[in-house]
């Protein structure tokens, strides 16, 4: 059976405890659609996802074009295998879907936390990763990161900022030091 779950605001713990409970019930051959709208979706999951069902499937955000707000992205979204997680819709089996969610805490940081599992986690018997990123929007567009919507905070600003000027500071006194 697929299940599609559709949410209208942010993705948040109410909404992940919703998930967690929602999947008690179910048989873990089931497969779950997460989405916040339906521009989120490109086609039909059933399509490929079913060659894929011992996976949960992440869309993808897209970075800004600028390349020094792509850095600033970069850094401060973090990424795994080059790409960033749009974690907030994904598509997966059951089972899968609850080991995933059943260890947040509240007030976690949601992205940290997929960040945190996508890093740590190891290939399967069949030498896939568990979770995984829909690289060939086959089921989730691609959603370009708007520098508007996606507030980026000041003090990862202040940071990166202070990161560049330490570094070249260092670097000038290196290079002074053994010249």
């Amino acid at each position: 059976m697929l299940y599609f779950i559709h949410y209208e605001t942010k993705l948040s713990q109410k909404y992940i405890d919703f998930l967690v409970d929602f999947c008690d019930d179910k048989s873990a051959d089931d497969i779950i659609c997460v989405i916040k709208n339906k521009k989120d979706l490109r086609g039909r999951i059933d399509k490929y996802y079913y060659k894929y069902s011992n996976t949960i499937l992440f869309g993808i955000k897209e970075p800004s074009e600028d390349i020094f707000i792509k850095y600033l992205q970069n850094i401060i979204y973090d990424t795994w295998n080059n790409e960033m997680i749009q974690e907030d819709v994904f598509v997966g089996p059951v089972n899968l879907i609850y080991d995933f969610w059943k260890d947040i805490e509240p007030g976690e940081n949601i992205h940290k936390f997929v960040m945190k599992k996508m890093k740590n986690q190891r290939f399967s018997q069949v030498l896939d990763f568990k979770y995984d990123l829909d690289y060939e929007s086959n089921i989730f567009h691609k959603r370009i990161i708007d520098t508007g919507k996606d507030k980026v905070s000041m003090f990862a600003i202040v940071f990166v900022v202070f990161s560049v000027i330490y570094l070249f500071k260092f670097s000038v006194v290196f290079i002074w030091k053994y010249i």
